[in-house]
């Protein structure tokens, strides 16, 4: 999702905001679904100190990550700049948002508290610029989780980046590195074209926890159109 917040509130079209903001809550709440059935394996009924999510975009993925694993720390890690700077964004923008909404009657109480905890949230996150093949990861994960990561590197889809199953190898090694032991290490890649990457989690000395599963498409909403069939490999590090 593309968001550009303007500096100063003089610059501001109030509408075109308003109407930037309600996506963005609508994009948020349709992604909570992928996010719930990603977790499903992993117990939740417990709080996590620290997870990061690799390959975290616009933030979005962390966000709900972040209020479904009750996180006390977490990071959002990117290979490109411009993504981690839209991420950092969201807090301003929502500060905003709530600011504006008390002087708009058009915008419902709902959306300005859950503008208010979202804000709360995003202030618990730590978002950086960072390339998971070669970079120092954040250190004493309880839970790792990344989406589309691996196979993106396997097909070079980044610039100066380790590619292949080399690329590929190395991710998975770094990031292992940041877990502690029983941490889970959670991925949703492409399915299909032959790919497997259940070894070069086994080699790194992680433990499958679970068969892979091939996760249910969404198609209920407006992202059917753009869903594939995806696998999820959960991995755990050995106390």
């Amino acid at each position: 999702m593309s968001f550009n917040y303007p500096m100063s509130i003089n610059q501001i079209d109030i509408g075109n905001f308003f109407q930037d903001m309600r996506r963005f809550f609508r994009a948020l709440s349709e992604m909570q679904k992928d996010i719930s059935e990603d977790l499903d394996t992993i117990p939740t009924n417990q709080p996590y100190q620290r997870i990061c999510d690799f390959g975290c975009g616009d933030g979005l993925s962390t966000l709900n990550l972040t209020s479904s694993l009750g996180a006390e720390k977490a990071f959002g890690v990117d290979k490109y700049e411009s993504n981690i700077n839209r991420a950092k964004l969201w807090g301003r923008a929502l500060t905003k948002f709530i600011e504006l909404s008390e002087v708009n009657d058009d915008i419902d109480i709902d959306l300005q508290d859950q503008a208010t905890k979202v804000i709360a949230l995003h202030q618990s996150i730590e978002f950086k610029v960072g390339d998971v093949a070669r970079n120092e990861m954040p250190s004493n994960l309880n839970i790792a989780y990344c989406n589309l990561l691996l196979v993106n590197i396997y097909k070079s889809a980044y610039e100066n980046q380790l590619s292949g199953i080399s690329g590929v190898e190395a991710a998975i090694e770094n990031i292992s590195k940041s877990l502690v032991g029983g941490g889970y290490f959670l991925a949703i890649e492409q399915y299909g074209q032959g790919l497997d990457f259940n070894y070069l989690f086994e080699k790194v000395g992680l433990k499958g926890n679970g068969i892979p599963f091939l996760r249910k498409p969404i198609t209920t909403d407006s992202r059917a159109f753009f869903v594939e069939n995806r696998i999820r490999y959960v991995y755990r590090k050995c106390l």
